[in-house]
């Protein structure tokens, strides 16, 4: 049974976060972590829309249920998705206090190691 809200870390109780990078939409649904720091961590939904320009109705890209790693901080809290497809990984970066966060993509294109930066919101 899915847990009140006010189980959940802030920012993590089941909403989605998303961005936009590179003409590209990437989001994370069913994002939750438990407070109680020994309760699993339910794997969330990746999802990309490439080339993204507002239409609702475009499938995406990429679609995977993703394992993750959660690292508590005393200002913030690291949610680190492991990618077996288009990226390596993505680092999203909550502070405690604040419904906003920073997002790091790291891939590898051609050989080469990247990493692209962007603000995630929090969508209600």
């Amino acid at each position: 049974l899915p847990l009140n809200v006010r189980d959940y870390l802030p920012g993590f109780y089941g909403a989605p976060w998303a961005t936009s990078m590179g003409g590209n939409l990437v989001s994370l649904l069913d994002v939750r972590v438990p407070s109680d720091a020994g309760s699993p961590i339910p794997e969330p939904k990746l999802q990309i829309f490439k080339g993204y320009k507002g239409n609702a109705k475009q499938k995406p890209s990429f679609s995977a249920r993703v394992p993750v790693n959660v690292y508590r901080g005393s200002e913030a809290t690291l949610y680190r998705v492991f990618v077996d497809g288009p990226m390596q990984c993505l680092d999203l970066i909550v502070p405690n206090q604040q419904p906003l966060a920073s997002g790091n993509i790291y891939y590898t294109h051609r050989d080469l190691d990247y990493t692209a930066t962007g603000n995630f919101a929090l969508m209600r």
